[in-house]
């Protein structure tokens, strides 16, 4: 079975602004997201009253990526690839141990934890891992121009981090956590939004990695390979790199074109959280976080998809009437959108969507960190 499937998309975006003739966008009042207009400064997230005061700005934000296409197929527990597809997005930890030697995989630890949490993944990962690994450390490789949590990064970085690794665009990267499937489906979304199709997650993560007997590496770490493991990554845009990013448009969206989808319905939005958060009886983990959801959105917890103890994806049937049951027309052509707490988790819905045949899923990536605590914008507590 071939180590290396790879379909790389070449098609870069262009950034536009326009007006909306039907409804101004929001006033320029909400912290910056990694978008740019035409001419390259930063565009700030814009804001405006729940009741839709009056906007101070006519100009309308676009991201700046280029549109994805195929997703990739489960087949199976031991997942196997095929050329007339794009590499599974998830591989077993027995297809991983017959697979982790060969030339042309990259294996990364991609283990994140809430805010608050005891545990430490940098720390973690040195006390043991899987051999060869690297870490992806989804807050570290990340656009902090906002002061979000997370979120995408610009291509020059991302390839500059992975490139750093040992990455390259034929690379085929399988990505692991260490709850089981939490956190590596965030990572598994910004290579795929990064033009990188080759990139599997491991199904159970490091749990069940460890049941099958895998072999762990514990030896110390050199200070002078931190780079090359992630552990403090290379996020210098200058400079050539062996990885060549691109980027999708279509496949992450912004606090604006969330906030004209209330409208336009042109999107199906999916909330990952859980349903008390989704409809305020139960309290945000975060401080200064309003309760309930952006109108029109649909709510399938993460959880929801997931095995117990989240050592895997329940079965594409399973996952098509979950989504179904939730009010989502699979059928209809129109484009998921997926939100959660921070943009972490809503990846897990992605990954689950992906099992099913559907387009890569878009995420909102500020999510209701952003839209939680923007008082200007509508938050609802009903369907």
């Amino acid at each position: 079975m071939p180590a290396v499937l790879t379909c790389l998309a070449q098609t870069r975006s262009a950034i536009t602004v326009s007006a909306s003739a039907c409804r101004p966008p929001l006033s320029a009042a909400v912290s910056k997201l990694s978008f740019h207009v035409l001419n390259g400064s930063p565009a700030t997230s814009t804001s405006r009253k729940h009741h839709r005061a009056t906007p101070k700005s006519s100009a309308r934000l676009i991201p700046q990526f280029a549109p994805r296409d195929l997703s990739a197929r489960r087949q199976s527990s031991v997942v196997q690839a095929s050329a007339m597809s794009s590499t599974p997005s998830l591989v077993s930890a027995s297809w991983l141990k017959e697979n982790l030697r060969k030339p042309g995989l990259k294996v990364l630890d991609g283990t994140w934890y809430m805010p608050g949490s005891p545990n430490d993944p940098v720390e973690e990962f040195k006390a043991d891992r899987i051999p060869g690994a690297s870490m992806f450390l989804s807050d570290a490789i990340a656009d902090k121009s906002s002061g979000l949590p997370h979120m995408l990064p610009s291509p020059e970085v991302f390839a500059s981090a992975v490139g750093a690794m040992g990455i390259t665009n034929d690379t085929h990267v399988v990505v692991y956590d260490r709850h089981g499937v939490f956190s590596a489906p965030r990572v598994w979304w910004t290579f795929r939004v990064m033009g990188h199709d080759a990139v599997s997650v491991l199904e159970g993560g490091l749990p069940a990695w460890k049941a099958a007997d895998g072999e762990l590496e514990t030896s110390p770490i050199p200070e002078e390979d931190f780079a090359k493991l992630g552990i403090d990554p290379m996020l210098s845009a200058d400079g050539p790199s062996p990885y060549v990013a691109t980027s999708s448009a279509d496949k992450v969206r912004a606090l604006q074109q969330m906030w004209d989808n209330i409208e336009k319905k042109s999107d199906q939005v999916v909330d990952a959280r859980s349903s008390g958060r989704f409809y305020g009886t139960a309290p945000e983990p975060r401080a200064g976080m309003r309760g309930g959801h952006i109108p029109g959105s649909r709510s399938v917890p993460f959880d929801e998809v997931l095995l117990e103890g989240k050592s895997g994806l329940k079965s594409p049937d399973k996952i098509k009437e979950i989504f179904s049951g939730a009010g989502i027309d699979l059928n209809s052509g129109a484009p998921i959108v997926a939100s959660c707490g921070s943009g972490m988790t809503a990846c897990i819905l992605a990954l689950a969507l992906d099992q099913i045949d559907q387009p890569l899923t878009a995420i909102y990536d500020g999510s209701w960190m952003e839209w939680g605590t923007n008082q200007d914008v509508p938050v609802v507590t009903e369907d």
